[in-house]
Formats: C-alpha cells, sequence, structure tokens
C-alpha cells in the first residue's frame, strides 16, 4: 500500500525536525539530563511539528539506547512506539474526546504502572477543545501526577485553555517555518524519492504551505503523482492557483485603470479553473511583496522569489505609491473574508477589481481623497479656462508722467501754513488725507494753471515706488493649460536671518502643475525660502496649505518634483505670514484718494 510522503518522512529523531532547533535542542538536553518534567504546552500553527516532537519526546524518555537525547528507532520500545503496539504511549484526540467521561477515564489509567515502558506518556492533541468541566476534572492530576507519568497537551489555540492548565505545563512556541528550509527539505525529499524539483516550485510550494511543512509536502506528494518532473506551471496547476505572469499584468491593469483587461483575465482564469479564494491570497502575497520593496532597503531576504522575479517586483514597485498598495491590500483582504462566506465567489472578486481599477468608488478614505483630487482639479481648470487675457484696449492705460530732469528748473508751489479749523467739518466734504508717498516735480504746459495744480503730495497719478530692501518680492508666471493665459503671482514676506530665495520654486510648480494640478492649486500661492536643507513655505493663509500638503501623497509628489529639479532632498516646513503695517497703511491710503478723486 503507498504510503503518503509526509507520513512515510515524518522526522523521527529531534535532529530531523525542520525550522524549530531552539525547541529541539531544549528537549533534546532535558532527555540526556534526566530533568523531564511531568507536563508540556505545545502551541503553535498547522503542521509546525507539536504532535511530531510530542511522539519523538515519547519515544527518546523510554528508549532503552538513547543518543545525546534522542531514541535509538532501533530498540523494542521505539519500534513499538512508532508502529502502536506500546500501550503505555496513548494519543487522545480533544477534539472527538473532549468529554469529562474521557478525562475521568485517563485520569483512572494514571495509577497503574507501565506495563514495558519507563513512563506512561498521554499525548493530548487540540487540547483547546477539551470542555471546561474536562480542564477542571483535569487540574488536580497535572498539577501532581504520578511519578511515572507525562503529559504532553499540542493545541494550535493555547488562549481557549485555562490559564490554571498553562501555568502547570512547561511551555514551547511552535513558529511558522521559514520558506527556505521549507524548500531545502523539500529538495531533500524529491533527490531520495527520485523524482527532480525546480528551484521555483520549491519556493512555490514553501510559500503556498505558509509556514507548514506537512502542508509543504503534501502538496509536493499530488505534483509528483503526475510528473516526475515538478515544476512550477504543475504546482500552479495542483494548487489551483493563478499563474504568476497574470498577477503582474492584473497588477498593471490597476496602475493604468483597465477595469476591461482586467476583468476579461478574471475570466480567462476562471475559465482555467482558478479557484478564486487561492486567486486572491496570492494576488494579496504579490501586493506585499510590494510593500515591502517600498518599506524596506534590503527587501530580498524578506520575498521569496527568483533573481528574475524580484527585478520585475522592484520595477512594478516603482509605479505605485506606499498608500495605493496599502489601499490595494486593505481591500483584498476584506475581499478574502468576504469570499469564505460569499455564494459566487466569481463575482465577489470582480467587484474587488472593479474598485481596484477605479480609485473614486467606494467610501474609503482613500476613496474619498481621490474623489476631492479631482473635483478640485476640474474646479481649477474651469476657473482658469474662464479667465479673459487682458489685451491693449481692453483698460485705458494713463499717459506716463514725464519726469523733469535733475538740470531742470522745478515749478514753483506756492505753499501757506493751512489754518487751524476747530469747528466740526461738514459730513458732505470728503476729508483730506495727506499721502506718505512722494512725487516727482512735473513741467506743466500751461503756467497758468499753476495756482489751481494739486500740490504734488496729493496728485492722482504717482511714480510707481520700488519695494524696501527689507522685502523680498517673488513674481512667478503660472502656465495654463493653453499655454496662453499667464497668472501673476506677487507674494511679499520678510525671511529670517539666513533664509535665501528658492531659484528654481518656478520650475518645481511647472512640474507640478503636469503631475498633480490639485496641489500646484494650493501651493501656487506661497512664498518659498531656503534654509540650509530646509524648504519654508510662506503665506497668510498657511494652514490650509499645511493641511492639503501634509497629506500622504501630495508630501510624496512635492518631494519628488523639488528633487527632480534640483536634485537635493529638503525637509518641507510651514510659516505663517502677514502684511506689514506699512504696507496695510498704503494699501488703507490708496483706497481713500481713490474715494476722493471718485467724488
Amino acid at each position: 500500500m503507498y504510503q503518503a510522503l509526509y507520513r512515510k518522512w515524518r522526522p523521527r529523531t529531534f535532529d530531523d525536525v525542520v525550522g524549530q532547533q531552539n525547541i529541539t535542542a531544549t528537549l533534546a538536553n532535558e532527555v540526556e539530563n534526566g530533568t523531564v518534567t511531568h507536563a508540556y504546552l505545545f502551541t503553535g500553527s498547522r503542521g509546525t511539528g507539536k504532535t511530531t516532537c510530542a511522539k519523538i519526546l515519547a519515544k527518546a524518555v523510554n528508549c532503552l539506547n538513547p543518543q545525546q537525547g534522542n531514541p535509538c528507532n532501533a530498540c523494542e520500545l521505539c519500534i513499538g512506539v512508532d508502529s502502536g503496539a506500546i500501550m503505555d504511549v496513548v494519543e487522545l484526540d480533544a477534539a472527538s474526546n473532549n468529554g469529562v467521561d474521557d478525562i475521568r477515564e485517563m485520569i483512572d489509567e494514571t495509577v497503574f504502572t507501565p506495563v514495558k515502558a519507563k513512563y506512561r506518556v498521554y499525548i493530548i492533541d487540540e487540547a483547546h477543545m477539551l470542555t471546561a468541566a474536562a480542564c477542571n476534572a483535569f487540574l488536580k492530576t497535572l498539577e501532581e501526577p504520578p511519578k511515572h507519568v507525562i503529559f504532553i497537551l499540542a493545541t494550535t489555540d493555547p488562549q481557549k485553555l485555562l490559564q490554571t492548565i498553562r501555568s502547570r505545563c512547561q511551555r514551547f512556541d511552535f513558529r511558522r517555518i521559514n520558506a527556505r528550509d521549507i524548500a531545502q527539505r523539500l529538495q531533500y525529499i524529491a533527490e531520495q524519492e527520485g523524482f527532480t524539483l525546480d528551484e521555483d516550485a520549491a519556493a512555490l510550494i514553501a510559500r503556498i504551505a505558509d509556514g507548514a511543512l506537512r502542508d509543504a509536502v503534501s502538496l509536493l506528494d499530488l505534483c509528483a503523482v503526475t510528473d516526475k518532473h515538478v515544476t512550477a506551471e504543475s504546482v500552479g496547476a495542483a494548487a489551483g492557483l493563478a499563474d504568476k505572469e497574470f498577477l503582474f499584468i492584473l497588477t498593471d491593469c490597476i496602475k493604468t485603470e483597465d477595469t476591461a483587461k482586467a476583468l476579461e483575465l478574471v475570466n480567462e482564469l476562471h475559465e482555467s479553473y482558478a479557484d478564486m479564494t487561492n486567486l486572491c491570497m496570492e494576488f494579496i502575497n504579490h501586493m506585499r511583496n510590494l510593500m515591502i520593496i517600498k518599506s524596506v532597503k534590503m527587501a530580498e531576504s524578506l520575498i521569496t522569489c527568483t533573481g528574475a522575479d524580484f527585478e520585475r517586483f522592484k520595477k512594478q514597485a516603482g509605479n505605485f505609491t506606499l498608500d495605493e498598495i496599502l489601499n490595494a491590500m486593505f481591500l483584498l483582504e476584506e475581499t478574502a473574508y468576504n469570499l469564505s462566506k460569499g455564494y459566487n465567489k466569481r463575482t465577489e472578486f470582480e467587484l474587488a477589481v472593479i474598485r481596484l481599477c477605479t480609485p473614486g468608488i467606494g467610501e474609503s478614505d482613500a476613496c474619498v481623497t481621490k474623489r476631492l483630487s479631482a473635483l478640485e482639479t476640474a474646479v481649477f481648470q474651469a476657473s482658469t479656462s474662464a479667465v479673459v487675457p487682458m489685451t491693449a484696449t481692453a483698460t485705458p492705460v494713463p499717459a506716463p508722467i514725464t519726469a523733469v530732469p535733475a538740470t531742470a528748473v522745478p515749478v514753483a508751489v506756492k505753499t501757506e501754513p493751512m489754518p487751524v479749523n476747530h469747528e466740526q467739518p461738514d459730513s458732505t466734504t470728503p476729508p483730506v488725507v495727506p499721502s506718505d508717498e512722494q512725487s516727482n516735480p512735473v513741467a506743466l504746459d500751461n503756467p497758468e494753471e499753476e495756482s489751481t495744480a494739486l500740490p504734488a503730495d496729493e496728485s492722482p497719478q504717482e511714480t510707481p515706488q520700488a519695494a524696501p530692501e527689507a522685502k523680498i518680492q517673488y513674481c512667478i508666471a503660472d502656465e495654463t493649460q493653453n499655454k496662453e493665459e499667464h497668472v501673476l503671482r506677487e507674494a511679499v514676506c520678510s525671511p529670517d536671518e539666513g533664509q535665501r530665495p528658492f531659484e528654481l520654486w518656478t520650475d518645481v510648480l511647472r512640474l507640478i502643475n503636469k503631475k498633480l494640478p490639485s496641489l500646484w492649486a494650493f501651493i501656487r500661492t506661497a512664498s518659498v525660502f531656503v534654509e540650509g536643507d530646509t524648504l519654508f513655505f510662506c503665506s497668510e493663509n498657511i494652514e490650509p496649505i499645511e493641511s492639503f500638503v501634509s497629506l500622504s501623497a501630495n508630501i510624496e509628489m512635492l518631494k519628488h518634483c523639488i528633487f527632480e529639479t534640483t536634485n537635493t532632498e529638503y525637509q518641507i516646513k510651514y510659516k505663517k505670514t502677514g502684511a506689514s503695517p506699512e504696507t496695510k497703511t498704503n494699501d488703507f491710503l490708496d483706497a481713500m484718494k481713490k474715494m476722493k478723486f471718485n467724488q
């Protein structure tokens, strides 16, 4: 009769156990030194070696010729334990024998001395399935058993056991076996069985097993039945997985938002009898590899794949941001949960694919942010397209004022002291507001109008003044979509000591406008200073700019554009500014003069 590979190649000594060296070394030392305790608790996920180590320990404590803590597997007792002929080693399945009567029967047997062995060993598998009454009946015997009795409890869910039981046992936590260790063990089994196993096929089986060596050997057995040369394609077909090429193409469809092509791929996989649950799990693992590459510098040690596949993963990860990858993983995790409960798995997975290819659909934070960005872009484009470029005839421009050269004789203006009027001014008479701006003397064409000319400081026509040296003025031309309209921005801000203007900011804005217009619309009105490796945003209304720029997608795009333009990485900080008192006073006086001359 054919014997399954996972039974045939089950470890028979502690040295054969894969991936649990710390546990097996401790147990072997206890056996060799004669310090075996009365109760053990083996915990861990499936297929990690809990029951196997329990049987090895049962043989080792009773072996007639132990070898450095390991059973010899040649004496009468070792052979009898393996065959089940020795009645002193009892294996109890708590999943089906979990009642209080089963435990009482076991307790009654413990008073009898072993028939052939040195110890009576009770292996209770799936111990967390014991009922509360059974656990309470077991407590006293577990704490103070007879000297010839050893209890070994194995469970995948130790939290369901009573704390009083856990505290009475020596606990060993079995971890998931490393994928490389599983692949090496599979290669060894394949060589001994006389068939070939490709390296990528062994890595794929190890990844599917998820740390369970028993599952990996069972899958290898299934693949070897059909062909003595096991390849990655045969493993994928046996496990109902999609070819890795489909996963790369499906990921590209998400980036390009090609929903039609993605659904065609899902239909092709479904017709190829691919299991939708396994496909979803493989897709999660694919996105997980992209996440690791985006998060870790040396990602090769955390990803199980060939060198060529790693380069493909690395290239594909460059097309996504970390937020996009995480949002996709959250959605796929939710889909995997729904697949276990949904009626039509194909439809459930297709819904997930549509949501992945259309980021604006859904109620998650990522979907809302996507829709807001699209709305901001549409509003901004509509506002810029409505702007009509100014022409020479759109607004009349007054004739320039001709300044008198330094050698010319200035016009004499007769000035008299203004009498002090202590009476209340007439409410209908506009107030006369003196101006703090000085105009150059002008030459009048008609000397007779000298007596009626306004003083120089009250003339409605003024010569533009240069900005004070304490202020730095920026004028940035932002390109619009049709490349014909330009918006002139002026922002005045007083820099701190050590700060300097960011000369390439115009180029950075132009690049941001091409890649993310919504971000450009928020930051184009802010002034920018540089101090060392820090870039400061300055604006009177800096709070909304800081809130929007601080979003992960926006700050990443901003730093990317700055680095692409300057080849320098800057830290981003924000500074709230306000108009200087002098500027506010000048604005007020200009408004008053306009009111005066309009009347």
